[in-house]
């Protein structure tokens, strides 16, 4: 990513922090303070906000993206008035899936749209209302 890139990426990021649309975070390592993967809790509607998440590969496997969807949901549920919290993860991405489900996530459904090479793509939906 260029300069401009990374400038046009940040500008948003913040713009949707200002705007209360979205808590876009990055988790970090405790003991080094390293960035090793982001999170996004995006509000959408009344008391409804999804979460997205993502591990930089060299870090995946240990634990962590459990560990911080956890914090964010709870802190969504506890302390920012959200009644529902959705992940959608890809049905091919089992990670993502166990993620959902290891922090209390139920699957509710599922939803499929085309992709550019014919293909379908489906992606299970899940919640959690409670803490």
């Amino acid at each position: 990513m260029d300069a401009e890139a990374r400038r046009t990426a940040m500008s948003r990021v913040e713009e949707a922090w200002r705007s209360g649309r979205a808590a876009p975070l990055t988790i970090a390592d405790a003991a080094t303070d390293q960035a090793v993967g982001i999170i996004n809790l995006q509000f959408r509607t009344e008391g409804v906000a999804f979460v997205a998440y993502s591990v930089f590969a060299a870090r995946r496997g240990q634990g962590i993206a459990p560990r911080a969807v956890l914090l964010v949901a709870d802190w969504g549920l506890r302390d920012l008035g959200v009644t529902q919290l959705i992940v959608e993860a890809d049905e091919a991405n089992v990670a993502s899936i166990r993620v959902a489900e290891k922090c209390g996530f139920h699957a509710v459904g599922t939803k499929s749209e085309p992709r550019s090479d014919g293909g379908v793509r489906t992606t299970i939906v899940f919640s959690r209302s409670s803490l």
